[in-house]
């Protein structure tokens, strides 16, 4: 199940915190009760601090994790998915992206680019590519 900030169940579609409980997963964290209490809904689901959402199919579709988020000025963004944009270029190699603290944003957000070797691809040509 998906639940917002307040512990609400959200519908399909609504973005917010992943929640999961099986059979073979463990009900709660032995000996520590106050973070079985704060991990754990009253459902016996489990926070898995991941961000996403089910879809109209009945999908889960998973943004990244939760700690991994980038806050930017009032925006939050999830590395992984810009990561995933920025390698569908066909001058790219690897990419990382990453944080970097501003005192006017909170943080400003770094896409580190591994090019493929001989590719002519500039930061301009990369922005373009993604911008599309």
């Amino acid at each position: 199940i998906v639940k917002d900030e307040n512990n609400q169940t959200l519908p399909k579609g609504k973005y917010g915190n992943i929640f999961v409980k099986t059979k073979w997963m463990f009900s709660r964290y032995f000996g520590d009760e106050e973070l079985t209490k704060s991990e754990f809904d009253e459902n016996g689901f489990i926070n898995l601090h991941d961000q996403g959402y089910v879809n109209d199919k009945g999908e889960l579709i998973v943004f990244g994790r939760t700690a991994e988020v980038i806050v930017r000025s009032e925006d939050y963004f999830h590395p992984a998915w810009i990561e995933s944009v920025i390698r569908t270029c066909p001058d790219v190699d690897d990419v990382i992206v990453v944080p970097v603290p501003d005192a006017l944003l909170q943080n400003e957000i770094c896409a580190c680019v591994v090019l493929v070797p001989g590719s002519n691809c500039n930061e301009k040509h990369l922005q373009e590519f993604c911008q599309k």
